[in-house]
């Protein structure tokens, strides 16, 4: 029962009290062991907001003594790990493809010069990257380039290549990643014809992998559907792309329109970049008209979705302009491609061996490739679409001196990979980041325990106390903050860390 002493209430046994900051009032007293109590936020602290500061958010302390939470912003140049070698065996060629549902890379990689094929499962965690063992998946030594998709309706790799043991035919093969290793399926042969240009993407509505190609045998481009079952995978019969030689293909999947599109070097029309929208059906695939996008000679195309504004780019090498690496943004409409005008990336020339991907974290483009005006050194740099336009920040050089060979960016959830090789043929891996924010370990001074809004004292959690204003943490974990002050176990750019986790909805700051 209280006792109520000189206006102050004590009640005895506060184990049947289940939440301290809806109860009672600071003139009341409890006693007890305390062993039901939750909602305790310990070692919070009374600060002013600048800005509203969401609950449970990470806040950095303002010079001026007030708190706010971090801010994003996109970097205008490109952040780039250290070079981390992937295998310590010659490679001569390298790729790599995010399989979202075990949330690793699988880094595809040829083992002395056309040697056989291997893959090992890469894991990025901040900055550092770490592998599993290399798993053989070619039968013999007859890998010559490969390229690599997901599927993500089955949750597996496809690997599509072309083996000089055996004329140079098309196949395929693919894989299943379980915890840091990859297991494959058998070969299956994609097109018996002598291939030498392709390029390999999935239709996530119809859930098919399609591959173009140039049938070098009856100068010809051609696409086909595939099918993946279990560890396998079946393709259709091919279709006509262009009735001409077709190089320096690049394609992707819009998937706002559904449809896939192909960027290629026309060589029957004066080598002209050129498009087609692809329609799959079943196992088949149909295409709309020809679209010409660059009136003059181009090599070196690659293509990809930005999901933002809904529009295709493709980067390529303008061999009629010196080889000055370009852009141009694409728009589907039913069956068809229109463009906007292209965009220099770089104007000095002699680009060649472009890539690029779609950075869903910043928004953004990212294009990779050799940089023959400063001796073949790699090159990253990022490109912004709007509308039927693009624009590029500055590029970052790496590996200079012919070492970042053929380098391949792979996009994560939170950032991007690039892979490439140096001169002495050994594969190495780089972490590219295009987040940038304002909290640092030093102004980092806590969680939120409550929402606060601008200009309005609320409590903060600081260094050293426990915040409970989580949702379905993993208890035990270390968590780290994220450029926008959401908390997340995979350590941001810079690692800063938040805390461990004691359960579910509580986190010891700073621990």
């Amino acid at each position: 029962m209280p006792i109520e002493i000189a206006g102050t209430t004590v009640i005895n046994d506060s184990r049947n009290i289940t939440d301290v900051e809806n109860f009672g009032n600071s003139d009341t007293v409890y006693t007890g062991s305390g062993a039901n109590l939750t909602g305790i936020q310990a070692g919070s602290s009374s600060f002013t907001a600048s800005g509203s500061v969401a609950n449970g958010r990470a806040v950095l302390v303002n010079s001026n003594g007030t708190v706010s939470v971090p801010t994003k912003s996109v970097r205008s140049t490109p952040f780039l790990g250290s070079a981390t070698n992937i295998v310590s065996l010659s490679s001569g060629y390298v790729r790599g493809v995010f399989d979202s549902n075990a949330n690793k890379v699988v880094i595809v990689n040829r083992t002395g010069g056309a040697g056989q094929g291997d893959a090992l499962v890469a894991t990025v965690s901040g900055t550092d990257i770490t592998f599993g063992n290399n798993v053989e998946w070619s039968s013999g030594n007859g890998v010559s380039s490969f390229r690599a998709t997901f599927d993500s309706s089955n949750n597996k790799v496809v690997i599509v290549y072309n083996d000089s043991s055996d004329s140079f035919k098309l196949k395929a093969i693919v894989g299943t990643v379980s915890g840091d290793s990859i297991s494959f399926g058998s070969i299956a042969t994609v097109y018996n014809g002598q291939v030498y240009t392709y390029d390999v993407t999935f239709d996530s509505s119809n859930n098919k992998v399609v591959v173009a190609f140039n049938d070098h045998s009856g100068s010809q481009g051609r696409a086909i559907v595939g099918t993946v079952s279990g560890t396998s995978i079946s393709f259709g019969s091919s279709v006509l792309l262009n009735n001409s030689s077709t190089n320096h293909i690049g394609a992707t999947f819009d998937t706002n329109s559904n449809k896939v599109v192909i960027g290629y070097r026309d060589d029957g029309n004066s080598n002209y970049g050129t498009a087609r929208v692809g329609t799959v059906s079943g196992t088949s695939i149909s295409f709309g008209s020809e679209t010409v996008f660059n009136s003059s000679n181009i090599s070196y195309t690659r293509a990809t979705f930005d999901s933002n504004s809904n529009k295709v780019v493709i980067v390529y090498s303008d061999v009629g302009d010196s080889y000055d690496g370009e852009a141009v943004v694409g728009t589907v409409s039913g069956t068809s491609i229109s463009f906007g005008s292209s965009a220099d990336f770089q104007t000095s020339g002699n680009v060649t061996n472009t890539d690029c991907v779609f950075d869903s974290a910043a928004n953004r483009i990212i294009v990779t490739y050799e940089d023959g005006g400063n001796s073949g050194a790699g090159a990253v740099i990022i490109g912004n679409v709007s509308g039927s336009s693009i624009s590029f920040g500055d590029k970052v050089l790496f590996d200079s001196e012919n070492q970042g060979n053929y380098p391949g960016p792979i996009f994560l959830n939170n950032r991007g990979l690039l892979v490439y090789y140096d001169d002495n043929d050994f594969a190495k891996a780089r972490v590219i980041d295009n987040i940038e924010t304002d909290v640092t370990s030093g102004n980092f001074i806590g969680i939120a325990a409550e929402a606060i809004s601008s200009g309005a004292s609320g409590s903060v959690t600081i260094i050293g106390g426990i915040n409970a204003s989580q949702s379905s943490l993993s208890v035990a974990r270390k968590y780290y903050v994220q450029a926008d002050g959401t908390l997340d176990t995979d350590p941001g750019i810079p690692s800063i860390e938040a805390g461990v986790s004691i359960s579910a909805t509580q986190i010891s700051v700073g621990a």
